[in-house]
């Protein structure tokens, strides 16, 4: 009956987890169809260029061209 209990705990606790990771996941996508929303109509693509570094890292790099154009 002991073993039956920690194994009730466990899992509600594991239910939770999922609860909590489920919601932050709903978070994020809301967050990332507001930041679409707001770039869907920007004039100018922006370019992302991902390159390794031999330190066995990864470099991140936004290009977005700025003034010159009529828009």
């Amino acid at each position: 009956v002991l073993g039956a209990e920690n194994l009730v705990d466990t899992r509600s606790q594991q239910f939770e987890d999922w609860a909590a990771f489920g919601l932050f996941m709903l978070l994020v996508g809301g967050a990332d169809a507001f930041v679409s929303a707001h770039l869907s109509d920007f004039p100018v693509p922006l370019e992302v260029d991902l390159q390794g570094t031999p330190e066995h890292g990864v470099e991140v790099k936004f290009s977005l061209p700025v003034g010159g154009g009529g828009w």
